[in-house]
């Protein structure tokens, strides 16, 4: 049995890089279910980038800003996918 998160619990979403955090920061669940993780990041959300060395070099965000500066974006991912969507709040 898959243990879920639960809507509105905060978890960390680490984006790997060379099997090594690249991108780390805290994000609130909106769903999580068998066909579909959405996780929403509000603005000014604070974000760790991982020392490195990576094989792509740095992040590019960390010459930015270590927080989240646009609007919340919320992140769907699908089981399985390399990939995540984000929708921009506007």
């Amino acid at each position: 049995m898959n243990e879920r998160f639960l809507p509105g619990q905060i978890i960390v979403r680490r984006e790997l890089l060379d099997d090594k955090p690249w991108l780390t920061y805290p994000v609130r669940v909106v769903e999580d279910s068998a066909d579909l993780l959405a996780l929403y990041m509000a603005q000014g959300t604070p974000m760790t980038f991982g020392p490195g060395p990576f094989s792509w070099g740095p992040h590019p965000w960390q010459a930015i800003a270590d927080t989240w500066q646009s609007p919340g974006v919320l992140q769907l991912q699908r089981p399985g996918d390399l990939y995540a969507v984000g929708l921009l709040e506007r």
